[in-house]
């Protein structure tokens, strides 16, 4: 009939909830942190995994995933039913790192899988100038500490980096891993410029086969008889002095050493070969 009406209706379409390409809209999401000497069966036991399946956790095959290796300070998440008052979980996804995370399903029988998220492979560069020194640079320019580290190491044959002088300049070109749009780490420095002391430095990567090494412009390996820096890149807290005060016999004397302030386990590296 002409007279008819046409009715539009306008149904809106809610978009699932996905969380480790899992649809979650039906569970109640609960996020947390391995505490110290916390064990994953003490997690399982608290929201209510039956004993038989906690058991075949504790017996998974170490090429799977040793469970005793679960570290203070990683995250989980626990997947519980909503309509579940006790809060029993029914899938556990634990994470050992940034790209790796283990879905643990608990239904008649465990299921594991071992899963890892998209890494995008991006080419950056960044440039900057001494203003005072390198401490204060990298962090106006928000440099990471890997990319710094690899930055020193590749150059610790040639400079000493606590001697860097105010105009001196680098550039940077190097791959950074990310996952989601987060910077999981550095792949590789592709390129550097550095000039200190007026003098230009380069360092370009060739692999000979046993991974990328650094050469200067002219081919010439970057790595000499002994290392100028036998430290990752930190701050000194006391120089070679003829005259230092002494912080504890409270005179002055001569500090025949440099000193460097470090976190506890900063590795320390041979300047050479020898015994």
């Amino acid at each position: 009939n002409p007279s008819d009406t046409l009715q539009t209706y306008v149904a809106e379409v809610k978009e699932p909830q996905l969380l480790y390409g899992m649809v979650v809209d039906n569970y109640t999401i609960i996020e947390d942190k391995i505490k110290r000497n916390e064990r994953l069966g003490d997690i399982l036991e608290e929201y209510n995994v039956p004993a038989n399946l906690i058991h075949q956790v504790s017996q998974l095959s170490r090429q799977i995933f040793d469970v005793r290796k679960i570290a203070p300070n990683k995250k989980y998440t626990l997947l519980c039913d909503q309509q579940d008052s006790l809060k029993t979980a029914r899938v556990l996804v634990y994470e050992p790192n940034q790209i790796d995370y283990i879905v643990f399903r608990f239904e008649d029988t465990l299921w594991v899988d071992v899963c890892k998220r998209d890494v995008v492979i991006l080419e950056k560069s960044i440039a900057g100038e001494i203003r005072s020194n390198l401490s204060q640079t990298i962090e106006e320019l928000g440099i990471s500490h890997e990319l710094t580290n690899r930055f020193v190491d590749i150059f610790g044959w040639q400079v000493d980096f606590q001697r860097l002088q105010k105009g001196d300049k680098f550039k940077l070109i190097y791959e950074e891993a990310q996952v989601e749009g987060v910077s999981v780490g550095i792949k590789q420095i592709n390129g550097i410029y550095f000039e200190h002391y007026g003098s230009p430095y380069y360092a370009i990567p060739f692999d000979q086969g046993e991974g990328p090494d650094y050469f200067d412009a002219e081919g010439n390996s970057l790595r000499k008889a002994l290392l100028k820096y036998p430290i990752e890149f930190t701050r000194i807290s006391s120089r070679y002095s003829m005259s230092r005060f002494h912080p504890v016999q409270k005179r002055y004397k001569a500090h025949l050493g440099t000193d460097f302030a470090a976190p506890s386990g900063t590795p320390i590296r041979s300047v050479g070969d020898g015994i």
